[in-house]
């Protein structure tokens, strides 16, 4: 049986050599992206319908002068910034469905505090996905609306529609986990009962750190994540209009 550590650093060893070359082409990088921070994202007019704890519920304005009946509620991920679906004008989720004749509502998790530790799925689904969806429901005067679930937010929202079916008229998943048996790299291995306890985490972080989830995507293809994704920045960083593609996260949208 072939060693799966040693074919993934086969693997990694091969990306690498791939990529190599990209090293002096990367000195100049700090120079093209010196207007980095600079990037505005999220910018699409909207307000804040309802509020609990830390999350927000956005409501988008309209782009036309007429709309579908059934809005659409956006669950995003947990970690990571909601303005990923609406980068900029051009490059906007959220900016394509009003344009469409949507009705565009998105939950805004926030950042957790020491105070929710304790919460768990169930608070998630049950409590504030349900709330919203109420909120959204009461608004447009619909007994059922569409949910377009986003990463985690795509697998939250599958326990949802599954919960509560005569709430959701339409359910649409983005990136969503929700089969977790399968090829998940070095982070599958790493994350295995054997080596991670995460009670011990929760115990000792109270929320799990962001350092721990970032190098835990990582892990999943270290190279193609810390090396690779930096190819179409390099290859590009001379085109005109470059920088205001930059997303703020250092990729290309």
């Amino acid at each position: 049986m072939k060693n799966p550590y040693a074919t993934a650093l086969e693997m990694q060893r091969q990306a690498w050599e791939a990529t190599a070359g990209l090293a002096e082409k990367s000195q100049v990088a700090p120079e093209r992206t010196e207007t980095l921070e600079n990037v505005e994202v999220g910018q699409t007019p909207s307000e804040v319908v309802y509020e609990e704890n830390k999350l927000r519920l956005l409501h988008y304005e309209s782009k036309t002068e007429e709309q579908y009946d059934i809005p659409i509620l956006i669950v995003y991920a947990l970690i990571n910034k909601p303005y990923i679906l609406d980068l900029q004008p051009d490059r906007s989720v959220v900016q394509t469905l009003l344009e469409e004749g949507f009705d565009v509502y998105l939950i805004d998790w926030g950042e957790p505090s020491k105070l929710d530790r304790q919460l768990s799925l169930d608070d998630y689904v049950n409590r504030y996905i349900d709330n919203c969806t109420d909120v959204v429901r009461e608004r447009s005067g619909e007994d059922a609306i569409n949910i377009l679930g986003y990463c985690m937010g795509g697998t939250m929202s599958a326990m949802y529609a599954a919960l509560h079916p005569e709430k959701v008229k339409n359910l649409s998943l983005m990136a969503a986990g929700l089969c977790f048996a399968g090829d998940g790299g070095v982070l599958e291995l790493w994350g295995s009962e054997e080596y991670y306890d995460p009670e011990t985490v929760t115990e000792t972080f109270d929320n799990v750190p962001a350092e721990f989830l970032d190098i835990g995507f990582a892990l999943m293809d270290p190279v193609a994540n810390n090396v690779t994704k930096v190819r179409p920045v390099l290859r590009q960083r001379r085109r005109r209009g470059f920088r205001r593609e930059l997303c703020s996260d250092g990729t290309l949208a």
